[in-house]
Formats: structure tokens, sequence, C-alpha cells
């Protein structure tokens, strides 16, 4: 296929050819990935500045959406790519015999492999000229191990290019680790307690750090000259996304069970205490309540009726749904139990590979389940429909926002229609209302649950 970028996609690959170590944001459905592989492939057989480049991303973006748009192109036919998301054995004999590929792609969970079988075996150089980190929020953590590998091999890339649609999930604190790689520490500070010094608070009593306030631009302005950012709106000409909410009553057995665990629950916080940490824990436990069960020790109870599962049943019966293609999201294990009891008999799979995607962009499945962070990243699933349910709702925005972004991206021919099944006076209303408000940060879960505790209070005081 002849590849006829958009005037975006070519100051994407300007930035890349211009500035050798850079950060672009291309919000999800943009085409940053082939506008990324045109440069690679420019400077490799046009300008011939590299030789061999490393693609870093998720498991299933580095196994299917990046050799997919290599083989989609014309201009790319000539790049070569070796697997390294295989067996340990496998990625040794392909890294032994580098000659024989220039792309190398492998996903971010054995970047510290590769990092540290290249070390032991002592070969002469660091065998790539370019690392590109797809998705690169996954290395926001400056703790993380992947993030300490990665660092061993800064001084030793010439060319390093992060691409992300959301880089700072939980707030800007995430983006240190993501300049880091690309200026070794100019911009924002040599190490992270040098950026929270210079850019943060401390809670003293909860040890939790905030951004100071008025120091976005200034973070912003530190690091325009290496990073490119586009949004979405403006530039992508595709139909509208619309969300819907759906209200689900419980059953009286249900809504007796939960509140009752939900006034156990909330009577044993401290609103002054209470940290993230534990309301994280707190949220979970009334998300299952939430979805029509609990988890009591080593068994799993089914409490109240599958109120959200019968729901969607029904919906998936209706003249809007009966023939298309469904793309259904849950949270626990036990909603994907729940889900295939209730629809048994219908066309149902379960994400799992690279055959599934290809049936479903096919047409071939009417309800394909998958958990969100299994499609989070990269995938490409536009072809096959544009109606998603989510069964169970998440605290993670960057989770929520790439998940609809399977659906929502370019190629999309029809309004992309989210719909949310939300349990009516349950933690589900605090999730929705801060997704929708774009606030689902730890501390926001913490204010969630602090919500519940009052309302709670409120209606015993009645």
């Amino acid at each position: 296929m002849k590849y006829i970028p958009r005037p975006y996609q070519n100051k994407t690959t300007e930035m890349i050819l211009n500035t050798k170590r850079c950060l672009i944001v291309l919000e999800m459905g943009l085409g940053k990935t082939v506008a990324t592989l045109t440069a690679i492939e420019d400077l490799m057989c046009n300008k011939f500045s590299i030789r061999k480049t490393l693609i870093i991303a998720p498991k299933r973006v580095a196994q299917i959406t990046w050799p997919e748009e290599i083989k989609k192109w014309d201009h790319l036919k000539f790049l070569s790519v070796a697997d390294l998301t295989v067996s340990a054995l496998a990625r040794q004999g392909r890294l032994q015999d580098l000659c024989m590929h220039n792309i190398f792609i492998i996903n971010i969970d054995n970047i510290v492999w590769l990092i540290n079988w290249i070390r032991d075996h002592r070969l002469n150089r660091w065998p790539f000229d370019m690392v590109v980190i797809d998705e690169s929020s996954t290395i926001k953590n400056p703790t993380s191990e992947r993030f300490k590998a990665l660092k061993r091999i800064v001084n030793a890339t010439e060319r390093m290019v992060l691409l992300s649609g959301t880089p700072t999930p939980n707030g800007l604190q995430d983006i240190w680790s993501q300049i880091y790689l690309i200026d070794g520490g100019k911009r924002l500070g040599k190490n992270i307690t040098a950026f929270r010094q210079r850019y943060m608070i401390q809670n003293p009593y909860i040890h939790s750090w905030k951004m100071k306030d008025g120091v976005e631009n200034e973070i912003y302005d530190s690091i325009s000259d290496v990073s490119y950012v586009l949004r979405a709106k403006g530039n992508l000409d595709i139909p509208d996304i619309i969300y819907n909410e759906i209200s689900i009553e419980l059953t009286k057995e249900g809504r007796k069970f939960y509140d009752e665990m939900e006034s156990n629950y909330l009577t044993t916080i401290d609103e002054d205490t209470i940290t993230a940490g534990s309301a994280g824990v707190l949220s979970g436990k009334l998300m299952q309540l939430a979805n029509g069960f609990a988890y009591d020790g080593d068994k799993t109870l089914r409490i109240g009726g599958y109120c959200k599962a019968d729901k969607l049943l029904e919906m998936l019966g209706s003249d809007e749904m009966n023939d298309k293609s469904v793309l259904v999201f849950y949270w626990f294990k036990e909603d994907l139990k729940i889900i295939q009891d209730t629809l048994h008999g219908l066309d149902v799979r379960v994400l799992q590979d690279e055959k599934d995607v290809f049936d479903w962009n096919q047409g071939r499945i009417h309800v394909l389940l998958a958990h969100p962070a299994s499609t989070g990243h990269g995938l490409n699933l536009q072809f096959g429909g544009h109606i998603i349910i989510w069964y169970g709702l998440t605290w993670s925005l960057e989770l929520y926002e790439q998940a609809n972004a399977r659906l929502h991206r370019s190629g999309q021919v029809y309004p992309t229609v989210v719909h949310h099944l939300i349990a009516t006076d349950t933690i589900d209303e605090e999730i929705m209302k801060r997704l929708r408000e774009k606030k689902v940060s730890q501390e926001d879960v913490k204010d969630a649950i602090i919500a519940r505790r009052k309302k709670y209070e409120q209606t015993e005081s009645n």
C-alpha cells in the first residue's frame, strides 16, 4: 500500500529525523507508528546514518502492530524484522546473528533481559544505533528495573525516540524518567530527588508527593525543544465518539449485601489517616460488590443476581447490537466467568492472540471479551466494530482512554459508541464521575472513598 502521510505525520517524521533524541506525543489513532518507521527507513536506507534499530513496546503491540505496519506500507519493504518477543533461547539465536536484520522488536518486559544479555556476552559495543520506546509511560517509574536497565544504555545509543499518547497518566511527575532517557537529566534534573525538590512538595504525614502550583509551564518550556505534541481533535477525520451511561439497579439481595459490606468497610477508615494505597484496596472490594460478587478467603461468593450480566445479555439481543460486533471490557477474573456463564451459547470469544485480532477485524466475532490491560496500547481493532461496553470500570484513565481508542482511531467509519454499566449508588458512580472529569490519580481514589464515607454518615444520621 502506498503511504500518503497527513501533514502532522510529516512533522512527526521530520522531528525524528532532525532531533536525535525526542519525545513524540500523539494521541491514539494519529498514526505515530508509520510516521516513526518512515523516519527509520530514511535514516537507514537513504541517509545511511543508522544500521540497526531496537523497538521496545508492550507485548501485543510488539508482536502485532509494528510488524503489521512494516508489512502494510510499500516504502518499508526493505526493513527486515527480528522478533525478540519469543523464548529466551530463540532470542539468543537471533541476537547471535545480528547481521541478518536491521529492525529488532522486543516487548518491554524483556528489556532487562536483553540489556543484561548483551553485557554478559561482552559484545564490542551496544549494537543498536537507534532505540524507539513505544508507549513510553511504561517506564515512568524511576525505581523500576526496566528504567534502571535503560539508563545504562543512554550514552551508548545515538538516537532515542519515545512515543506515547498519554506520557503522564498520573500527572507531570511521570515525565522525569522519560525525559532522562532523552537528555541524561539536563533539563529536569539528574535524578528524581532533584526533580522533586525543584517541582514538587511532599505531604510529611503520608509521604506522598504532588506538583507545586504553577510549575507546569516551566516544565513544558524546559522540554519543548525535544518534544512534539499533537492532539487528535482537529487533526483526525474520523466520526465522533459517543459516551453512554446505563444505570443498573441491584437486586434486593444484592443491595442489602452491598450496603452492609460497604458500611463495614467504611467504618474502618479514618478520613485523616487513610492512604491512597488503603483507599485503592477498599475501592477494589467495592468494585467487586458492584459487579455482583465478593472474594471471601479462598472462595468467591456470587451475590444478589448478575444484574450487569443480565443487562449485557439484554443489550446484545437488542436491534442495535444483535447483528453487530461488540467489544466488552471486564476488570476482574470473576467478571469474565460471570459473563461467560450468562452468555453461554452466544458467539463469544476472549481476546488472546493475533488470530483473535484478525478474526475480529474480519467481522467473524460477535462478542469479543477483553481486559483493558491486554488492549491498552497499539492494537488496531477499528475495522471489526464500533460498539464498546464497559462491564467493569477501571481507575486507570490511561487504560480507559487507550482501550476506547482501539475502535475510535484512524480507519473507523462509524461513530464509536461507548456504553458503561453503572451500578446505582455504588463506587461505580464515583469512578465514572472521575473518568468524565479525567481525575483518576491515587489521590482521587482516596477522595472517592472519603466521599462514599460522608454519604454513608449522612444516610446514617437521617
